[in-house]
């Protein structure tokens, strides 16, 4: 059982990059080519900067580019995880997955959470729709395991040198970071 790490600071894409095993260029190229079209906004000028929930949903993005979904339904499918995962989740329930049915019945996805004792159960406390009801299998991502893997690397990252702390901005002009990478992976 791994311990429990704290959520990830806003940092700038190329830290983000770095959590996703990535280039900053990747990333964005995918945001410009609007494939991740939930990335947050930036002005010219001005770093991007991503927070704890924004590298989820590249995770998601490069993941499923990387075992063969077309690039366009990877990016509306990470989208779609990171609207669940920020969106308000039912007193009592932590969400765990979003499931994306095969015929798309449910183009958002249906979200999975578990409940006090442990039970998965979809938004309202029932028993989640079986795949067989869905007409067809579903694709799960995994929310939970995906946020912990990426604190896991964050601090690694950090262990081994290759990001480190900065100190905060507070101009008008850019939003304040708390890391940066300061030197290259190896």
């Amino acid at each position: 059982m791994s311990k429990k790490l704290p959520p990830i600071p806003p940092v700038p894409a190329k830290v983000a990059a770095a959590i996703n095993r990535t280039t900053q260029l990747a990333i964005n190229e995918a945001i410009s080519k609007k494939l991740y079209n939930c990335a947050p906004t930036t002005v010219p000028g001005s770093r991007r900067i991503f927070q704890e929930l924004d590298i989820l949903g590249l995770r998601v993005f490069f993941h499923l580019c990387d075992v063969g979904f077309n690039h366009n339904w990877a990016g509306r499918m990470a989208c779609n995880v990171r609207m669940w995962a920020s969106s308000d989740v039912p007193a009592g329930f932590k969400l765990v997955e979003v499931r994306f049915p095969h015929n798309f019945s449910y183009p958002s996805g249906i979200g999975i959470f578990e409940d006090k004792n442990g039970n998965l159960v979809d938004y309202k406390g029932q028993k989640p729709i079986p795949d067989h009801e869905l007409a067809r299998s579903s694709i799960s991502i995994a929310v939970s395991g995906h946020l912990e893997d990426i604190r896991m690397v964050f601090q690694q990252l950090i262990e081994e040198g290759v990001i480190a702390p900065v100190s905060r901005k507070s101009t008008t002009d850019e939003t304040s970071y708390a890391y940066d990478v300061v030197k290259d992976a190896e």
